[in-house]
């Protein structure tokens, strides 16, 4: 058993403690920095193999807040 096996599992990734973000530039200029509100996801970690490891994120275009 290799030191990350017990790191394999699936986590839920809690909203309420995380953020989704995002930076865009505009004219090449400025950056516009904006997030989403509402989110949910999950990350799978396989511990004997890191590289079969993924996340999974589902958020709605479109509602998203920036300045």
């Amino acid at each position: 058993m290799s030191a990350t096996a017990s790191l394999t599992n699936t986590y839920a990734i809690d909203p309420s403690h995380s953020r989704l973000g995002f930076v865009v530039r505009h004219a090449m200029v400025t950056k516009v920095r904006g997030w989403f509100d509402e989110f949910s996801g999950s990350v799978t970690i396989d511990g004997d193999n890191p590289a079969a490891s993924s996340v999974t994120v589902h958020c709605r275009s479109g509602q998203h807040q920036h300045r």
